[in-house]
């Protein structure tokens, strides 16, 4: 191998595995290692310095590193490399390990001092500053036995984002399965035929188009938001240790929080109740998680109303409602069901469902429910239930206010190890106002984007990719304004709407504008009815329940009503 002239140990050492050394260059090398006579290679750092005294030796690339500036030679910062990306491996878990390191940081110099490295990516690279310094500086200090100051460079990533901004950007291939009797058919909408192994065969596809990718991205938000596993069992990642708290669900955290503690004894009935996607089902999952780590005998059940339904439908059928009432009556202590308002209308799960609160109630066990609203709003649903689901605290969640979700959002972003500076938080923060869920969304929709596309995230990416969610003020918006605006529609006056009149040409009207004031609004059903004739708040969930249940069949309904919002 060539060396550089100006690298100090040319004149005796060679790096082709041979052991020349000048005598007088060695000897002055030992005095400055304690008189350890140097006998391996500068660079084999599969081995330790090898010494002919009983004084334990010193690893040789330290020393190197105090006689060198810095180390320029490809192969020796090659060899660095692999070895700090080893050690890495150790300190690092192997899905942040894969995500961030390997093939994707590489050591481009180092000094007595100083490393520098060179990452793919402005997004790797800030990830690793955020999160993974210490131990990449840990990892340097494993193999020389000091500390560094590191510097991480991004490539330019200007060239990933025009590529992203392609219809076909070059990506991780993907595998094709291809027959060579299909090739002649490969205009026609049929699936290859195989007749045989030595017909099938391999090809990669080196391009995906930019359609292919963002339907990767979509996926991976779905995918990360699925609820469909959720049922009877806790999911451990949801704990009161990682539950942002703010003003508007402290009350509710404190509550749960007390409950898990004190089961069947602080508050042997807890409701719950909040608009989708504010915390509920969370601190549900926090209490089971936290109850069986503080009392692992007690038996505890957590389930959906709809769950809870079929299973009781199941029994029936096959004949064991008796196991059915044996298992929820004498075999839990702590049962939680969520969305008690699921049960609207179903007489025969509520019968069964009031038999068990009056069981396990009586027995001193710790019952907690949630549900969209209080109980004594939840229309179909019969007084003897909404009795029992008042039978002790009742706390509703409200929207979270900016502060909170700035602090969700953080919170979120470290948790899933996604990098968003300030501007594009508080972006977020405004833009995404009503639903934590929607909130979480948004950030791993950006994360996703960003891993994907391979583009940093800034704030035109933001805007960009979370425009569809950006909403109107909900302040402009009032019960007037609504009330106005589908009058306009419908050619009627706003009187009229208001009005106590049956007549079928202004009920509709009526009802749209009440499911609207309860879909945009932060307002109590009883509030609404002021606005209409001070009409009971059960003609208005009435009125919403109906709209809600013809939007699902009726298009023109919908289209109407979308026509609406559109002014708003």
């Amino acid at each position: 191998m060539n060396m550089d002239n100006n690298f100090p140990f040319a004149h005796f050492l060679d790096f082709n595995g041979a052991k020349q050394f000048d005598k007088d260059s060695a000897s002055l090398l030992s005095e400055a290692n304690n008189d350890i006579p140097l006998t391996t290679d500068f660079l084999n750092l599969e081995k330790p310095l090898v010494s002919n005294s009983n004084i334990n030796p010193e690893p040789i690339l330290p020393t190197m590193l105090v006689a060198s500036n810095s180390i320029q030679n490809t192969t020796d910062l090659n060899e660095i490399n692999r070895k700090i990306l080893l050690s890495l491996k150790d300190l690092v878990s192997p899905p942040k390990y894969h995500s961030y390191f390997h093939e994707k940081i590489k050591l481009t110099d180092i000094g007595e001092s100083s490393a520098e490295f060179l990452v793919n990516t402005n997004f790797i690279k800030k990830t690793i500053e955020n999160n993974y310094l210490s131990a990449l500086n840990e990892t340097l200090r494993i193999i020389f036995n000091r500390n560094f100051n590191i510097k991480i460079t991004a490539s330019d990533s200007s060239n990933n984002k025009k590529a992203s901004n392609n219809n076909q950007i070059q990506t991780e291939p993907l595998l094709i399965y291809e027959s060579s009797s299909a090739k002649e058919e490969e205009n026609k909408d049929q699936s290859p035929k195989i007749t045989s192994v030595k017909d099938a065969r391999f090809t990669i596809d080196l391009y995906q188009t930019k359609k292919d990718l963002l339907s990767k991205v979509d996926s991976v938000v779905l995918n990360h938001l699925d609820n469909s596993e959720y049922g009877k069992n806790a999911n451990h990642k949801k704990t009161f240790e990682n539950f942002v708290v703010g003003s508007s669900n402290n009350m509710a955290y404190t509550s749960t929080i007390t409950a898990s503690k004190n089961p069947g004894k602080a508050y042997p009935t807890l409701y719950l109740h909040s608009g989708s996607g504010l915390g509920k089902t969370h601190l549900l999952h926090a209490i089971i998680n936290n109850i069986q780590d503080l009392f692992p005998e007690l038996k505890t059940h957590l389930i959906t109303a709809r769950d809870f339904m079929r299973e009781m439908c199941d029994a029936m059928a096959t004949k064991k409602i008796s196991n059915f009432r044996k298992k929820y009556t004498e075999q839990i202590d702590v049962l939680i069901v969520d969305d008690v308002h699921e049960l609207k209308n179903k007489q025969g799960t509520q019968n069964e469902l009031f038999h068990v609160l009056n069981e396990l109630h009586g027995k001193y066990k710790q019952l907690v429910f949630s549900a969209d609203r209080p109980p004594n709003e939840i229309d179909g649903i019969d007084d003897r239930i909404k009795a029992r689901l008042s039978w002790g605290l009742i706390v509703d969640l409200q929207k979270p206010d900016v502060e909170t979700r700035v602090a969700i959002l953080k919170k979120k972003a470290m948790d899933e190890d996604i990098f968003l500076s300030d501007d594009v938080i508080f972006f977020i923060a405004n833009t995404i106002k009503d639903n934590i869920r929607e909130l979480e969304g948004a950030l791993i929709r950006l994360g996703a984007y960003s891993s994907i596309m391979q583009m940093d995230i800034d704030l035109e990416m933001a805007r960009e990719q979370l425009s569809p969610n950006i909403k109107r003020n909900p302040e402009t918006v009032t019960i007037d304004k609504i009330i106005y605006s589908v009058s306009r529609y419908f050619k009627i006056t706003s009187a009229d709407i208001k009005s106590k009149s049956r007549n079928k040409n202004i009920t509709l009207p009526r009802h749209i504008a009440m499911y609207l004031s309860n879909k945009h609004l932060d307002v109590t059903f009883k509030e609404i009815g002021l606005q209409f004739s001070n009409r009971d708040h059960t003609s208005v969930i009435h009125a919403v329940e109906k709209i809600k249940e013809n939007l699902k069949v009726d298009k023109d309904l919908m289209q109407t009503v979308v026509t609406i919002e559109k002014t708003l």
